[in-house]
């Protein structure tokens, strides 16, 4: 599956003319945290130029990579994007629920939150259910 993915993600670059000048695969092996990106499998990273994040087709490309990655039960590291949409973190990171339930017994004052967890949407979901 993961030669499957690879090969449909390069045809996505081509097909919007966004081929990358850089891809890695990592081999991963899966570990307890709730919210771990590692699974048991391979990761992939797309290096596309800047100057291309301000063509007007480029969202769509994301969204479009992302589903890819939804569909092949890959997840987005939460650590490096912010462009996630609230339906993609909840299906590449089902134990979401489990690890907001916790900080919210854990931390009901929200005193342990950064930006990064609330631009990544992980606080309004608690509060929201989006």
């Amino acid at each position: 599956k993961a030669c499957e993915f690879i090969m449909k993600l390069l045809d996505l670059c081509r097909k919007y003319k966004l081929e990358s000048w850089f891809l890695n695969v990592k081999r991963h092996t899966v570990d307890p945290y709730l919210l771990s990106f590692a699974e048991d499998g391979y990761s992939t990273t797309v290096e596309i130029p800047g100057r291309f994040t301000k063509w007007s087709r480029f969202s769509e490309f994301l969204d479009k990579m992302v589903s890819l990655a939804v569909d092949y039960n890959g997840k987005i590291n939460l650590a490096k994007d912010a462009l996630l949409k609230p339906s993609h973190i909840r299906a590449m990171y089902p134990k979401l629920p489990e690890f907001l339930e916790i900080k919210q017994k854990l931390d009901p004052n929200k005193l342990f939150e950064s930006v990064l967890s609330r631009g990544l949407l992980l606080i309004s979901y608690l509060h929201n259910g989006r």
